[in-house]
């Protein structure tokens, strides 16, 4: 192996334990301002708009729970 390709390894597995080390939602959002080149304005706008979608499953999740009788 050659030294670059040693560097490249070393590299990339320091990004992956970084990135692991972020809670989701920062990783997130940083995986869409650095990976796919978004500006921090739309990034932001998506992830409100995912979290929007999140809440709308868990109001309608709970609801469903809430609503369903208990078996005895």
């Amino acid at each position: 192996m050659t030294l670059q390709l040693e560097d490249a390894v070393v590299n990339a597995l320091t990004l992956t334990r970084a990135l692991a080390e972020l809670n989701p939602a920062d990783r997130e959002a940083l995986l869409l301002v650095a990976a796919q080149g978004l500006t921090y304005k739309e990034a932001a706008e998506i992830r409100s708009l995912l979290e929007s979608a999140r809440l709308a499953v868990c109001r309608r999740d709970s609801s469903d729970i809430l609503s369903t009788p208990e078996k005895p």
